[in-house]
């Protein structure tokens, strides 16, 4: 790997670190490198105290599904398998390529018939932010005008699933409260609202990350201690793409809850790791967050999702209202967007894909489970409002908040509601 220090000061000179992947991090961890599959985990949280005499009283809540198995049809490990059991055919795989095979294999076995799907992981992650929630803001479950829970859910079963094990724990620890739940193309208009045109247009996303690729990661160690002729047993297939692959089956090791009987991270160095990580994190910053590039037609894409708060939000302040809470349950695809439209404090800097990865990374800012919550506070007539982003406080950069993170509704609103102007 190049040495890329005297660049990164540059980098971050412009751009303050908020969520940036270093060797150094990765060391430490490395499910940091699984990206955008990392399982979620809030870490330390605090709570800046709300201005005297105001009270938490309603919570509007979008989350990402949580940790799931592969999508399609298992794809990646069916071609790292169909691979490197035809090279043993061959004679061509060393030992530590036989032990590849057999760990790939079993997560593989461990996937059949699951692609897409939640995992138990997935499942827990969802219960654990519900019972955070509730931990931490208990007036608003408590109290007794305030009995409705809405929650709607993108029609894909991990999102309905994701919802459902939510909503268990919530219904355990209040079954007093009148939960609805409820999924359709009805909610999918803005709970998943795809612009396949703008989407058209990032045509610099692939030829950036393979150039990205060959100057800084060379395949040939880790191949030379899979096979014992690399060339053969790839023969016409690219060994970047065999690499960027076998990455991508290494990245679920977390999801599948297999950190005990496999360990294909060793196959990697630390170097190689962060490399394979660094590419997929800026990949996918560029194709749905806020890119120079792309940035603002990605925007485009969460205006109706962020009408949607606006909408229950004013019913949900009413003083007629009943309502605790409003859940949505979508995709990562869907709450990025949503956040490059906001702005809010690590979403609010643009980068180009190839510096992206100086000061935003996927396994931060979109891991599994991800998710975006309003909370209300009341003083009188009075309405404050504060946002969380996987569970800490943020702050949006091009307003002024009365105290700390609590910014009064009004002002948010009218951001919001100039946002979201034009969401058809």
């Amino acid at each position: 790997m190049k040495k890329l220090l005297p660049f990164i000061f540059v980098v971050v000179a412009l751009f303050p670190a908020h969520a940036q992947l270093t060797p150094e991090r990765l060391a430490q961890d490395k499910y940091l490198a699984n990206g955008v599959h990392h399982s979620y985990d809030p870490g330390v949280i605090t709570d800046t105290p709300a201005p005297r005499g105001y009270k938490p009283f309603y919570i509007s809540h979008v989350g990402r599904h949580g940790s799931r198995y592969d999508l399609g049809e298992g794809e990646n490990f069916i071609l790292v398998t169909d691979l490197l059991t035809k090279a043993g055919e061959q004679g061509l795989l060393t030992e530590e390529g036989r032990s590849l095979l057999q760990e790939v294999s079993l997560m593989k076995e461990a996937s059949e018939g699951m692609w897409e799907m939640l995992t138990q992981r997935g499942c827990r992650e969802h219960r654990q932010i519900a019972a955070r929630m509730m931990a931490r803001f208990p007036a608003v479950f408590s109290s007794r005008q305030r009995k409705e829970v809405d929650a709607v859910s993108s029609t894909v079963p991990r999102c309905i699933l994701s919802m459902t094990n939510f909503l268990l724990e919530v219904s355990r620890e209040h079954p007093r409260l009148e939960i609805r739940t409820d999924t359709g193309d009805k909610y999918m208009r803005y709970l998943m609202h795809w612009d396949s045109r703008n989407r058209a247009r990032q045509t610099t996303v692939r030829p950036d990350s393979d150039r990205y690729l060959q100057e800084h990661l060379d395949p040939g160690r880790i191949l030379g201690t899979l096979f014992t002729d690399p060339a053969a047993a790839l023969g016409d297939f690219s060994p970047y793409r065999f690499l960027r692959t076998l990455f991508v089956c290494t990245s679920f090791t977390e999801t599948l809850d297999m950190e005990r009987e496999v360990d294909l991270y060793r196959y990697f160095t630390l170097d190689e790791l962060y490399i394979l990580a660094t590419d997929q994190s800026d990949r996918f910053y560029t194709q749905n967050a806020n890119s120079l590039l792309y940035g603002d037609s990605t925007a485009l894409q969460g205006k109706r999702l962020l009408r949607d708060f606006v909408e229950k939000a004013d019913a949900a302040v009413s003083g007629e209202s009943t309502r605790a809470a409003d859940l949505r349950f979508t995709h990562d695809t869907a709450l990025l967007p949503f956040a490059t439209l906001i702005g809010f404090s690590g979403m609010d800097k643009k980068a180009l894909q190839t510096d992206a990865h100086y000061y935003w990374y996927s396994g931060d800012m979109i891991p599994m489970g991800s998710n975006y919550q309003l909370v209300f506070y009341r003083k009188g007539d009075d309405i404050l409002v504060k946002m969380l982003y996987n569970e800490k406080e943020r702050t949006v950069p091009a307003l002024t908040p009365v105290q700390g993170p609590y910014y009064r509704w009004a002002d948010l609103r009218s951001y919001f509601a100039n946002l979201c102007k034009g969401a058809d």
